[in-house]
């Protein structure tokens, strides 16, 4: 939360506010949350930690889409 309201001060995006984002993370965890039990029990669920370097978030992705 802290994190995208700063972000909303630092480029003037008007959505980063706490109300838009306590609805954004409602539907989250209402909607697309639950999909990703889906996709585990079809296995076909693949975790990408989208947190750190670019480049090896772009490795972790090109992995998973090699082996398929």
């Amino acid at each position: 939360m802290k994190r995208l309201i700063l972000r909303g001060k630092e480029s003037g995006r008007s959505d980063d506010n706490e109300e838009t984002i306590k609805k954004r993370l409602t539907v989250y965890h209402n909607q697309t949350a639950p999909l990703i039990d889906w996709y585990e029990k079809e296995g076909i669920h693949h975790h990408i930690n989208g947190l750190g370097e670019l480049d090896r978030i772009f490795a972790d992705i090109c992995a998973v889409i090699d082996a398929l």
